[in-house]
């Protein structure tokens, strides 16, 4: 014990000396026990036992290194700085961690997230491709059905004109070759008889075409008589309303036919989705459908095609809709507004016209979205194609009120051509911006079409050795009196190639007003001019500025001077002007004509 508390003494003394463990015994050995007890008493040489066992038990220690207060407090500084260190670093590496344990937890909640959309994604493609199996299924199936009552529609429509329209071709053979026989001196050429001198019931085939020859002169005759009896009734004369100009190809008889198979077609076109459940005869369900797929997934909406598709889908609805659509009987009003108006209640039409744009007015409006053609391809498909029919097998191209129809009619449905391009309904025309090669400039051509069939068939009857070979006073005055209706027959087919004056078409508009001009109308000036038809030389001036008068006034008024199609018939009425003016004496009424032909040369331009 007393060891230990001497080791203990020695220890606490070194350390108050800054030199702990130095010189110090290896720990676990104990200091050797000395050999003999020592007293109280003094040992050899005189020393004290106490001082004889310090000796023994502490033995002599070198002197270390001076160590001072500051060099201490610097190993503290060292030390601390060390353990400073190895703190920030682990604090940083605590943040680290802390940091990518909330991203890694924030990834948790994104990939639950992503599974929650994935899942409501992968049911909503489940019930979409369901819906449009089922909805194509439904479509399939009623297209059948719709195309019969569009294709029974268009038949009405063509049974309705075809017989108006062959009676007035049989009427312009049968009075050609009463024209050309009369002009040769001798009585109409009667019908060629067949080999079989008899028809199947026995009856003598050549009566029955002279007698069907006769029925169609008691026909045109009667329909002479209530043209000038509507005339009179009008307080019109033969002046200012000369045969041939009015309307009198305007024939109603089958209308009545018509509007009964038109009610039947209309009834059985209500009945068509009667059987069908809601979400798939609507086009308000299957509209929002469609939408729901575009706003919540666009790309997959992009990728699938969907916009070349939805017009295939609603064009079935839309010509159920439309089935009764007339544009040779529709009113289109000016410039075709109440077409337009008409077009624009119908329920299709307010459902799809806004098909794919969303209720935020912020929302910017996609140029390239191809859903903003969708009502273009609708109509194109639907209107169009009615359009087409009716212009082919049922238009008259000289009735008045069938062409102002069917050019507002036009005019309307250009306003769809594309997107932000709208009708002109402006007196210079209509169709800017349109294509030539679009659908819906072809469409408007297939009138000129037509009007130049017209041209061809019908002839002004002014041969130079024709009229004045005529001997018969009778004969001479049923020539006349054709030609002279023959001539405003074609002054009403240039009104109405006039009216149809489309930017896109407007070349060939041009082309046929220059044939009806040089082949037709001129001619029968010229030989007015030469006094081969001195009975009506009285109404030269007057014919000539009523030819002018239905150009179209715009294109005029856009040209300096004489357009190029109209220059030889300028210079025709300047010839005839100065005709009348150097023989006065061979015109009645020379003062009045040359006033006439003086407001013509005006019109066209000096």
């Amino acid at each position: 014990e007393d060891e230990d508390a001497g080791l203990r003494r020695w220890e606490e003394e070194q350390i108050r000396k800054g030199t702990i463990g130095t010189g110090a015994a290896p720990a676990g050995r104990s200091r050797p026990r000395p050999r003999h007890a020592i007293g109280h008493g003094a040992g050899p040489g005189g020393e004290t036992a106490s001082a004889q066992l310090g000796r023994d038990v502490l033995p002599d220690v070198p002197p270390g290194p001076q160590v001072s207060v500051e060099s201490v407090l610097a190993s503290l500084d060292r030390a601390k700085g060390v353990l400073g260190s190895r703190t920030e670093a682990r604090r940083q590496r605590m943040e680290s961690l802390s940091g990518r344990l909330q991203d890694l937890q924030k990834q948790d909640l994104d990939l639950q997230n992503d599974v929650t959309r994935m899942n409501q994604r992968y049911l909503f493609f489940q019930e979409l491709a369901a819906y449009v199996n089922n909805l194509l299924g439904c479509v399939a199936a009623k297209v059948e059905v719709i195309d019969d009552l569009e294709q029974s529609m268009e038949q009405s429509l063509i049974d309705r004109s075809a017989p108006a329209l062959q009676l007035w071709r049989e009427a312009v053979a049968a009075v050609d070759a009463e024209v050309a026989a009369a002009l040769q001196g001798r009585n109409a050429p009667e019908a060629e008889s067949s080999v079989a001198l008899v028809d199947e019931f026995g009856r003598d085939r050549g009566e029955l075409l002279a007698a069907a020859k006769q029925r169609r002169v008691r026909e045109r005759e009667r329909a002479l008589e209530q043209r000038r009896a509507r005339r009179s009734a009008l307080g019109l004369s033969l002046q200012t309303c000369p045969e041939g100009w009015s309307s009198d190809e305007e024939d109603d008889r089958g209308e009545g036919k018509f509007e009964e198979q038109r009610t039947d077609f209309l009834k059985r076109a209500e009945e068509v989705f009667s059987d069908t459940y809601e979400d798939y005869a609507t086009l308000a369900t299957i509209k929002q459908k469609f939408q729901d797929w575009k706003f919540r997934y666009a790309d997959s909406y992009k990728q699938a095609y969907c916009s070349l598709c939805l017009p295939r889908i609603f064009s079935p609805f839309v010509s159920l809709a439309s089935l009764g659509w007339d544009p040779l009987r529709e009113d289109p009003g000016e410039g075709g507004e109440l077409f337009l108006e008409r077009l624009q209640s119908y329920e299709w039409h307010q459902e799809l016209c806004d098909y794919g744009m969303r209720e935020d007015l912020t929302h910017e409006v996609d140029q390239d979205d191809e859903d903003l053609h969708l009502m273009s391809k609708l109509v194109e498909t639907v209107f169009l194609q009615r359009f087409d029919v009716v212009v082919e097998h049922t238009y008259h191209p000289f009735s008045r009120r069938q062409t102002r129809n069917l050019v507002g009619a036009a005019r309307a449905l250009f306003t769809y051509s594309s997107p932000g391009v709208q009708g002109d309904n402006s007196a210079c025309g209509f169709g800017a911006g349109v294509s030539p090669s679009s659908p819906f400039a072809q469409s408007v051509g297939k009138l000129l079409i037509v009007m130049q069939r017209a041209v061809e068939d019908v002839v002004v009857p002014a041969a130079p050795s024709g009229l004045t070979a005529v001997q018969d006073a009778a004969r001479t005055q049923f020539v006349v009196r054709e030609a002279h209706r023959r001539f405003w027959m074609i002054t009403k087919l240039l009104s109405n190639a006039g009216t149809i004056w489309c930017h896109p078409v407007k070349f060939k508009v041009l082309d046929l007003i220059e044939t009806i001009l040089e082949d037709r109308l001129q001619p029968f000036l010229v030989a007015i001019g030469e006094r081969r038809i001195p009975e009506l030389d009285h109404t030269v001036g007057f014919m000539a500025r009523e030819v002018v008068r239905v150009l179209p006034q715009g294109w005029l008024r856009e040209t300096q001077g004489p357009p190029p199609q109209v220059r030889r018939f300028h210079n025709l009425l300047h010839n005839l002007r100065q005709a009348v003016q150097s023989t006065p004496r061979r015109f009645s009424k020379p003062e009045e004509s040359v006033q006439l032909l003086s407001d013509a040369i005006n019109i066209l331009g000096q």
